[in-house]
């Protein structure tokens, strides 16, 4: 079965005479990941009252089967959002929903160093690096670095406040929407944007970094040096 004959068994598990597989070989990559955000969401949104969570963790893993080959594209190519933006506004001039339920405005993380991390509450790789970046969090602190997590595709508000519970994340957590990761052009997770003091977007990471604490705190103490001789 195609990958998105599969897709269309999720959404009418009643009227199609299919069974759950992973993603077909003639599917183009190409096509998947210009497509990736709406099949996440036509997974997750249309499905949560449907399906059992054993058959909707089976969807969402078959959605992330080519996340590292959709990564590896975007390492290649920069995504038209950012480099035909004025990186300044495009990296703190919007809003996302704080645990809380309120408005977080980003702005209000101008003057530090940030490392964005885009991230999904069912995305194997993005958990696995929670403990780097609360480690990161805590130690860069001094150098005033901060880390601000931002869930997509995981539900409401309450349901990423609990499983920031879980966790026991120590770092700021808000929830993204569609506009938010088409504006930075996220198709892979996790996907990280180190934003420096001045607003700017000066690096970024996607996917699985096995060294993701040595590469940013490099990166940040970098920044750090830079803007201290100038």
């Amino acid at each position: 079965m195609s990958f998105f004959k599969y897709i269309r068994f999720l959404q009418n598990p009643n009227k199609t005479k299919a069974k759950a597989s992973t993603p077909g070989p003639g599917i183009r990559l190409g096509d998947y990941c210009q497509n990736k955000q709406n099949i996440i969401k036509i997974i997750y949104q249309n499905n949560m009252k449907k399906l059992t969570f054993s058959l909707i963790s089976i969807a969402l893993l078959a959605s992330t089967f080519f996340v590292n080959d959709c990564a590896a594209q975007s390492k290649e190519t920069a995504p038209k959002q950012i480099a035909n933006s004025d990186t300044s506004k495009l990296a703190i001039d919007f809003q996302a929903i704080n645990l809380k339920g309120q408005p977080f405005h980003a702005n209000s993380l101008k003057g530090k160093t940030v490392l964005l991390d885009f991230w999904a509450v069912w995305c194997a790789p993005c958990i696995a690096a929670f403990p780097t970046l609360k480690k990161l969090n805590q130690d860069l602190k001094k150098d005033n670095f901060e880390v601000v997590g931002v869930a997509v595709y995981s539900g409401t508000y309450k349901d990423v406040r609990q499983f920031v519970a879980k966790h026991n994340l120590d770092y700021k957590i808000v929830v993204g929407d569609d506009d938010l990761v088409e504006k930075f052009g996220v198709i892979g997770y996790p996907t990280y944007f180190l934003i420096g003091p001045d607003g700017k977007i000066h690096k970024k990471y996607v996917g699985e970094a096995k060294n993701l604490y040595s590469e940013v705190k490099k990166d940040v103490l970098g920044l750090q040096q830079n803007r201290r001789s100038k």
